[in-house]
């Protein structure tokens, strides 16, 4: 019994020091696992320690940055503000080149418009001026040879003007009259008869400033009979130095309607006059009547000194144009 509890003892023993030994080997083992344990949170420490070194650089570097990218901001604010500035200058600079390509083709388009107009106006200018040239031909060959012998102050054609719807009447009763040469005095009227005796010239007309005067005072006495227009002075405007001549030449001739409104005022009249109708029939004192067309002395007057008007501003025009050409 002894021996059994003995044996029974010694197995737990034995199993006791199993146990034991079992225990030993997982207390190594566990001691172990420590000192791996230790040694990896040291390796984590050293870690941990690099990370935070490195945490805290890379905070510095974090700061830095932000700094930077405050500076960046301010850079690219600045810049994104001149890129807008430059945008709308650029806009500005093609609105201006567009402006001025635009500008250009008016300009091409006037310059062409001017020359043209110039070419035409230089055209027409030349035209002008033949004209002007022919009608100064013939109202100059109305004049004679006597003009270059003595001192002619003016021709009768000169002395006046009128408008044209009574150019047919004054020529009318005006007739050769129109050519006739006005001298001073009595001793150059003198001079040129002679002149015209000795040479056996053509006939010619003369008449004094100093000694005209009008064929009758009275002018005042024309009819208010109903188709009388008026006494002829009243429709010339004359160069003030012959108004004597003007006034001897036409004082005694009234403007009327018609022919029939002449004989009636002729019959009835109590002075002398000359009656023209603006067609240029004329019924003299005497009571002989002309009729027929002159030959447009006046008419050629004025249409001379419409041209020469015209070519003045023709002239001026062409300058012009020939001004905006150049630029």
């Amino acid at each position: 019994e002894k021996g059994n509890i003995f044996q029974s003892v010694q197995r737990d023993i034995s199993e006791s020091e199993n146990v034991l030994e079992s225990e030993r080997r997982g207390l190594f083992s566990k001691a172990e696992e420590i000192s791996a344990i230790r040694n990896e949170i040291g390796r984590i420490s050293v870690m941990i320690e690099n990370l935070n070194l490195k945490t805290e650089k890379n905070s510095e570097d974090i700061s830095s940055v932000k700094d930077n990218l405050v500076t960046l901001e301010d850079v690219i604010n600045d810049t994104r503000n001149k890129f807008n500035e430059a945008g709308a200058l650029l806009k500005a600079k093609a609105d201006d080149k567009q402006k001025l390509i635009n500008d250009m083709g008016i300009r091409k388009d006037e310059l062409s418009s001017s020359e043209a107009l110039l070419y035409r106006d230089r055209e027409e200018l030349a035209a002008l001026a033949s004209k002007l040239e022919s009608l100064n031909e013939v109202y100059d060959s109305r004049k004679s040879k006597i003009d270059e012998v003595v001192k002619v102050l003016s021709h009768v054609s000169d002395i006046f003007e009128t408008s044209p719807e009574y150019e047919i009447a004054l020529e009318a009763i005006l007739g050769e009259k129109l050519n006739a040469s006005v001298v001073q005095d009595h001793g150059e009227l003198a001079r040129a008869l002679n002149h015209i005796k000795e040479q056996k010239s053509k006939r010619s007309g003369f008449i004094s400033v100093s000694q005209a005067k009008a064929s009758f005072a009275d002018t005042a006495n024309a009819p208010a009979a109903a188709g009388v227009i008026g006494k002829a002075v009243d429709f010339i405007n004359v160069k003030q130095e012959f108004n004597n001549v003007a006034s001897a030449l036409l004082s005694d001739v009234l403007f009327v309607d018609n022919i029939d409104t002449a004989f009636s005022c002729w019959r009835t009249g109590t002075s002398p006059a000359y009656y023209v109708t603006l067609d240029g029939e004329v019924l003299e004192p005497s009571g002989i009547v002309f009729a027929g067309t002159e030959k447009g002395v006046l008419k050629i007057k004025r249409q001379i000194k419409e041209l020469e008007k015209d070519i003045s501003d023709k002239k001026t025009r062409i300058a012009d144009s020939e001004e905006i050409v150049k630029r």
